[in-house]
């Protein structure tokens, strides 16, 4: 069985709240190893949505992604305000970013995307069905094109590589996923691209 590591102290080294605060531990293993510098850090949950339109695309957002110094591919997403339901992020950042909303909705769970460093996790739905409602409002950090992608497109962008980012990645094969178990009407369109 695994066993839990002591922490033998911890002190904050930079604190930006509530985007981001790193802790430096003293640590013990089981075994007795001491790692003396262990850097852990804590950032908000976030939620993510695979939204599907009526006429099965899928809407994804593109914008700029600092980290990497490239314009990204992704599935609409954003950060939980302090308190807030995951479901209702997920909503919220679905119709600022995109004015797509409506649909059925149902949760995937949730994943921790670096467990060794941080808990924060990503909270996961699929919509079915969103139309669009209202013109994009978006924050003033924020330059979002938005795109609409038929299944087949979508398989044919996870194989190439197009998304870069774990999350989007695991949130697009997770909803194709659940669309296959759950959605018949996916299954007929899937077989006919195949037949073709």
């Amino acid at each position: 069985m695994t066993r839990p590591w002591k922490v033998l102290s911890s002190r904050v080294v930079y604190d930006h709240r509530p985007w981001l605060v790193v802790h430096e531990e003293q640590v013990e293993l089981p075994n007795g190893t001491v790692i003396p510098r262990y850097v852990r850090t804590e950032s908000p949950d976030f939620s993510m949505v695979f939204p599907v339109t009526s006429d099965g695309r899928v809407v994804l957002v593109e914008q700029w992604k600092q980290g990497t110094q490239t314009a990204q591919v992704d599935l609409p997403a954003g950060y939980l305000d302090v308190g807030e339901d995951p479901l209702e992020a997920a909503r919220r950042e679905l119709l600022e970013e995109t004015g797509y909303a409506g649909g059925e909705w149902h949760t995937l769970g949730s994943l921790v995307l670096n467990p060794n460093r941080s808990p924060a996790r990503m909270h996961l739905f699929v919509a079915q069905g969103v139309q669009l409602i209202a013109p994009q409002h978006l924050e003033c950090t924020e330059e979002i094109a938005v795109h609409l992608v038929d299944l087949a497109e979508l398989r044919r962008w996870v194989a190439s590589g197009k998304f870069v980012a774990l999350s989007s990645m695991a949130g697009v094969l997770r909803g194709l996923h659940w669309l296959e178990q759950n959605d018949k009407t996916y299954a007929v369109s899937e077989t006919a691209q195949v037949s073709r």
